[in-house]
């Protein structure tokens, strides 16, 4: 966890600002995938840089490893951010997305208010418990350009062994079967 202030989209949102401590997840602000990119054709999710949590805005810094985010502490569409409220004494999250917590977007949800997220929380640890109760929209669905091709390309390849590996074990069975029925 890192110490830093209420990012502004919260308080805009009408979150108290101060200091919070933000639940280290570099990808989820900046996950969707209109900001993912390959590397040696491995489509990767963008991530935020160390600046990220600085408390103003500067020249020339880059906050995101594709530069989506312009300033800092910005939840970019479809991603979201988790911290703790030591004031409050609970942990939030805004998302950027709809879901069925809110259809409004963005908007704060207490995750100390769910059950689920309180029964990880006690017996596994908090990035277990954020991720179990957090269901963000599919990363492939705002994939573009190169990348989505790529995507494309890559799954209909993937469909096509998995359909040749299925076709050949089905005639590794089939040719198994008279064996099988002899042996009776």
């Amino acid at each position: 966890m890192k110490a830093g202030l209420l990012l502004d989209q919260a308080v805009q949102l009408g979150a108290q600002p101060g200091r919070v401590r933000y639940l280290i997840e570099v990808c989820d602000p900046s996950e969707d995938g209109q900001y993912a990119y390959q590397v040696n054709g491995v489509i990767v999710s963008d991530f935020y840089t160390p600046n990220f949590l600085d408390p103003v805005k500067s020249a020339g810094v880059r906050y995101s490893f594709t530069e989506s985010m312009d300033g800092p502490r910005i939840v970019m569409p479809n991603g979201y951010i988790s911290w703790y409220d030591p004031k409050a004494k609970t942990w939030m999250q805004l998302r950027n997305f709809a879901d069925s917590e809110s259809s409004n977007v963005p908007h704060l949800v207490d995750l100390g208010k769910n059950a689920m997220f309180q029964k990880h929380a006690a017996s596994k640890n908090i990035r277990s418990a954020v991720d179990r109760v957090t269901k963000v929209p599919s990363f492939t669905q705002d994939l573009h350009g190169s990348v989505k091709t790529r995507m494309t390309s890559s799954s209909a390849f993937n469909r096509q062994s998995e359909e040749s590996c299925a076709n050949e074990l089905r005639a590794v069975i089939q040719g198994l079967m008279p064996a099988a029925k002899s042996k009776k």
